[in-house]
């Protein structure tokens, strides 16, 4: 008889064992190592064999953006930031962080640094691609802001979205040199 409430006791943790189990963690954001720091609200994290870049689309932060707005009054500029988001939403720009996740192996991201330095070196102008079998990363080499600087773009629902250019020293800083 005293065998029996323990017995009942063992079912049940047995019982509620298999129905509260139907789930295991097999990964969490603590499993992200950030590689360098975060330069202009992007940043890469590697886990093992996979890494992530997350980037703020650029257009969400300078659409709108009126430099003389400090002399409008605030219902004015109530007003153009409401315009700004509506336009925003037309043209599909989508303000918060984009993560790209993609497969590496132990020098997949060297070569990128390699492909960025080489540019920086030459001052070469053009927007490489990439490919990847999740997707897509897009370094676009340019000198439209008065400086050579690369920005770094994924594939994002059917449109490419680009972070803030970046110089040199800020690249070195995001991948982790010097």
């Amino acid at each position: 008889m005293k065998k029996l409430p323990k017995l009942i006791l063992i079912i049940c943790i047995l019982f509620s064992h298999c129905l509260f189990s139907q789930f295991t963690i097999s990964d969490s954001s603590s499993d992200w190592k950030m590689l360098g720091k975060e330069v202009n609200d992007t940043s890469i994290f590697t886990n093992g064999t996979k890494a992530k870049l997350t980037v703020i689309d650029v257009r969400s932060k300078t659409m709108g953006y009126d430099p003389l707005s400090t002399f409008k009054t605030k219902s004015q500029r109530n007003f153009d930031n409401l315009n700004s988001e509506i336009r925003k939403g037309n043209e599909g720009v989508k303000e918060g962080r984009f993560n790209f996740t993609f497969n590496i192996e132990a020098n997949t991201l060297d070569k990128i640094y390699d492909i960025i330095a080489d540019h920086f070196e030459t001052r070469k102008k053009e927007e490489i691609t990439l490919s990847f079998p999740e997707g897509n990363i897009y370094l676009d080499f340019n000198s439209k802001t008065l400086f050579y600087a690369v920005s770094f773009g994924i594939d994002q629902n059917g449109q490419k979205v680009f972070a803030s250019p970046m110089i040199k020293t800020q690249v070195n800083k995001l991948l982790g040199k010097k």
